[in-house]
């Protein structure tokens, strides 16, 4: 989101259903944690200029939050890796926004 490039390198979460899923290192820096509630992050998060984000919703099929662009980003975070890990380790991707790699080979 084009809107979003002015929050690059300042403390932001992102939050659903009364729960943070998504803190930026700069507000992991501040104490925000996965899972705090948006109440919590916003006390952490304020007094240092930073912001708490509500996850876009959708209307169809009903309430939920529209994942898509953060998908999209987290395939793009996973294929970053494996062009860095190479022929030479593992990836796996294990969730939405999660990656492991085995990078042991590299080493040697």
């Amino acid at each position: 989101d084009p809107a979003a490039q002015g929050l690059r390198g300042l403390p932001v979460a992102l939050y659903q259903y009364q729960d943070v899923f998504c803190v930026s290192h700069e507000a992991r820096a501040l104490g925000v944690r996965k899972h705090s509630s948006p109440k919590e992050a916003l006390g952490l998060l304020a007094p240092a200029g930073g912001h708490l984000l509500h996850a876009f919703m959708r209307q169809y099929p009903g309430p939920r939050v529209w994942y898509a662009r953060y998908a999209q980003f987290g395939r793009r975070v996973a294929d970053y890796i494996r062009r860095i890990v190479g022929g030479t380790g593992v990836v796996e991707r294990s969730s939405v926004d999660e990656v492991y790699a085995d990078v042991s080979r590299r080493c040697d």
